[in-house]
């Protein structure tokens, strides 16, 4: 759980810095090392549970989740907050 949370924060912290972040939220401003950080500590914990191969695949899935659901929670959140 704690490995899906880090993945989680850094992939959010990788796309504040995108020029595809909604403008109606405020963009983190950090070291660019700080979410590659946050990304490899959460595939290290899965390595260290699950084995190599099933650790950074399941790193790999976790990312691309975290991907789509931020982009999608953000974009649909501004929508909503702008039509009311």
């Amino acid at each position: 759980m704690i490995s899906i949370v880090l993945i989680t924060i850094g992939t959010f912290l990788y796309y504040s810095k995108s020029k595809y972040f909604p403008k109606s939220f405020k963009s983190i401003k950090s070291n660019s090392w700080i979410n590659l950080i946050f990304i490899l500590a959460g595939t290290g914990l899965l390595v260290v549970d699950w084995g190599w191969a099933s650790g950074v695949l399941l790193a790999l899935c976790i990312y691309m989740l975290a991907i789509v659901a931020l982009q999608l929670a953000l974009v649909v959140r501004e929508r909503l907050s702008s039509k009311s």
